[in-house]
């Protein structure tokens, strides 16, 4: 009895979610993601996308003129305002000005190696706005931290490690994540950058070293093949391949910063225009037709909050390789963004429900 009346509920939450999604979208026009980093609500059926020259004056923006020298503005937003990360529930700032996350009684206060690096790039970001040598400083504290505390898997590869197991993908307390590595490699780029301190140099490509070293016979890596043969770098190295569509961009653009100070790699060169040709190759696989997975192990819907930051990186994989492929990839996600979180909610539902069926 108390089965069926879960299933009955679960049933009830499904029509009534689908009755107020049916009324908000349907009998009005539906407010589209925000397009072109706009922050204007967009009617959608009066929704313009950018034209080439609009994409390429936005491009302009992430190219700030700081001490007469250009300087990489991070791409896709981290939080912009630092405020953010300090007035977070869950995150903190300890006396050395490093931000931490407080996974609760279970996993405890940890220094996520990816937290940093966002927190990192976000105070860089502000300071390029700002010319407020407070952000330059924060920043740079974040590098001393993650030049201080990496792992040398050997002689010339090294990793951040995660210190705490993620059971959803069978990772162990050590585990390490191809998406950090791409943008804590972001972080130190520009850390070269400000700086000029040559120290960075070969923390960068030993960064960069272990986040192409393939992963296999359960030896530490995280670059792997997908099912079609293409490469790709795991935000989770877990046994059975995860495939993480966001985690593989940012480490895109973690070689793509690379090769701004190492232009002459032949080899970073090629595994990124290979990965250029596995994320255009695989993409489809991600694409329901209304929105985004964000893996290709579970299989699950993204929110709303990863669908904009996806939309965003289409774009900016536009920006960088002036392949129109991506830009009609950030059109067509556009089309599907929304403001609020019904289609998410609604899947939610949908496999609650498929799995009390099945129990």
């Amino acid at each position: 009895m108390r089965k069926l009346n879960i299933v009955i509920i679960v049933i009830l939450s499904l029509v009534l979610l689908s009755y107020v999604f049916y009324d908000r979208y349907l009998d009005n026009p539906v407010d589209s993601y925000t397009s072109c980093y706009s922050q204007e609500q967009i009617d959608i059926s009066k929704l313009e996308f950018c034209h080439k020259e609009k994409v390429l004056e936005i491009k302009d923006e992430y190219f700030i003129n700081l001490n007469n020298k250009k300087q990489l503005y991070y791409y896709i937003s981290m939080k912009s305002e630092p405020k953010y990360w300090e007035e977070n529930n869950i995150l903190g700032i300890d006396d050395n000005k490093i931000v931490y996350v407080n996974y609760g009684e279970k996993i405890g206060k940890q220094y996520n190696p990816l937290t940093i690096a966002q927190y990192a790039l976000s105070n860089f970001n502000k300071y390029i706005d700002t010319n407020d040598k407070k952000y330059k400083d924060i920043f740079f504290k974040q590098v001393d931290y993650l030049i201080n505390n990496y792992d040398i898997i050997d002689n010339n590869n090294i990793g951040w490690a995660y210190l705490f197991e993620y059971k959803s993908y069978d990772l162990e307390k050590g585990w390490y994540s191809g998406l950090a590595q791409g943008q804590i490699i972001s972080v130190l780029v520009r850390a070269y950058l400000l700086s000029n301190n040559s120290e960075y140099l070969p923390i960068i490509n030993k960064a960069m070293n272990f986040m192409l070293k393939e992963l296999k016979d359960n030896k530490e890596g995280l670059l792997r093949y997908t099912p079609e043969g293409n490469i790709w770098i795991e935000e989770y190295p877990s046994k059975k391949p995860s495939l993480v569509l966001n985690g593989f961009v940012s480490s895109i653009f973690g070689m793509y910063d690379y090769l701004i100070i190492f232009p002459n790699e032949e080899k970073i060169k090629n595994i990124y225009s290979k990965s250029l040709v596995s994320l255009k190759n695989s993409i489809a696989f991600y694409d329901t037709g209304s929105w985004l997975l964000y893996d290709r192990y579970h299989k699950t819907y993204i929110n709303n909050n990863y669908m904009e930051f996806q939309t965003n990186q289409m774009l900016q994989l536009y920006i960088n390789t002036n392949d129109k492929f991506f830009l009609e990839m950030y059109e067509k996600y556009s089309n599907y963004s929304m403001h609020d979180d019904y289609l998410y909610i609604i899947q939610k539902l949908k496999s609650k429900f498929k799995q009390i069926i099945n129990n």
